[in-house]
């Protein structure tokens, strides 16, 4: 038979191995939230880029088209 003692070990051992559980899957979370973090970032900074090539190839296309109704 178990006794109170026995009883309030179990206990105590299944808290500890909640609050590890717990502990694991905040570690997991934070590392997930830093990663996701980094990809935002690196999607604005592509992003930016690309807004920054389509403008300059635009300008060159512009400047070609005008180019080319002024000679014609």
């Amino acid at each position: 038979m178990i006794d109170s003692w026995e009883t309030v070990a179990v206990i105590q051992a299944s808290a500890a191995n909640l609050r590890r559980t717990v502990a694991e899957a905040q570690a997991v979370i934070d590392r997930q939230a830093a990663e996701t973090g980094r990809a935002y970032r690196q999607l604005g900074a592509a992003r930016r880029q690309n807004r920054q090539l389509v403008a300059e190839r635009t300008a060159r296309h512009r400047a070609a088209i005008l180019d080319y109704l002024t000679r014609h």
